[in-house]
């Protein structure tokens, strides 16, 4: 990218089970963030080898932010599906985003803590449309540089608003054990891995996780930012438009595939959610363009 950011778009399922074992680099300093939704595998009967007791699960749909001065161990079970956005960049290119003190007291304070381990944050619906653009868009297009440069910038942007928000001296900033926050993402995912069929209740997905449905609740909108139904409904919407985009279903298809009966509540909803209706967007994106159907990969 011409900031001197480097990035790798990815989209792959894994036939057999991986362990990377990443090692410190001493002599830059960089930084990873790496972007990943995937669905899939199942680590219940990996037997973990003693070699790598410290080794981090990379099969979940989360954001880890890691640091070239430290290594790290990743663990990718067979099967899993995985769409994956990787960043690598440095000190330097944060000046693009943030003034000179807020940058030196990132990583005075905060930020030195957070890489003695790796600072984690889950993939929500937000994160996820920008992804699906990024993996999803026209190679043909003239203006896919820039569109690509303009994701990516909205990608670092968004993490680091959310990274300062959550800042030890933000007083409204919920601090969530690495435990919990692991089954709050594996509960979302069971939340939104079929939106054809209504959502799992409150009290089976509280169960999935261990804690009463009040604590639940409470910790889910903790992480995630939103209550629980209002976060599937974005979540909805967000496929619904992902749909729509590849253009490979009329509007009564898609929504038939996120849950509705009835075209009208479903074309009233997207209107809600993106302030457009659902032809309106179909009309738009034959225009523009950007993400392309299947016969422009061919």
């Amino acid at each position: 990218m011409p900031e001197g950011i480097s990035v790798l778009i990815s989209d792959i399922c894994l036939n057999k089970e991986i362990i990377t074992d990443r090692k410190a680099y001493a002599y830059q300093q960089y930084f990873t963030l790496q972007f990943n939704d995937a669905t899939g595998g199942d680590a219940t009967d990996y037997n973990q080898p003693d070699a790598f007791d410290d080794i981090i699960y990379f099969g979940q749909s989360m954001i880890w932010l890691s640091n070239s001065f430290n290594g790290f161990k990743f663990y990718l079970p067979a099967n899993t599906k995985i769409r994956g956005i990787k960043i690598l960049f440095t000190k330097e290119h944060l000046l693009n985003f943030l003034d000179i003190d807020t940058v030196e007291n990132f990583f005075a304070t905060n930020f030195s803590l957070y890489f003695k381990k790796m600072y984690v944050e889950p993939v929500d619906a937000y994160y996820r449309s920008i992804m699906n653009e990024l993996i999803k868009e026209n190679a043909g297009h003239p203006l896919r540089n820039i569109f690509i440069h303009n994701r990516i910038m909205l990608l670092m942007e968004t993490f680091l608003q959310r990274f300062l928000n959550k800042h030890p001296f933000n007083k409204k900033a919920i601090q969530l054990r690495d435990d919990v926050i692991i089954r709050l993402v594996k509960a979302e995912a069971l939340l939104v891995k079929n939106f054809a069929d209504p959502p799992p209740t409150i009290d089976k997905l509280a169960k999935a996780c261990a804690m009463s449905a009040t604590k639940f609740k409470h910790d889910f909108k903790s992480l995630y930012g939103l209550p629980l139904y209002e976060y599937y409904q974005k979540n909805r919407m967000m496929y619904a438009r992902r749909l729509i985009l590849e253009a490979k279903f009329v509007i009564k298809e898609v929504g038939t595939m996120v849950g509705y009966s009835n075209l009208g509540h479903f074309a009233g909803s997207f209107k809600k959610e993106f302030g457009i209706l659902p032809s309106e967007l179909m009309s738009a994106n034959r225009v523009t363009n950007f993400i392309p159907t299947d016969d422009h990969h061919k």
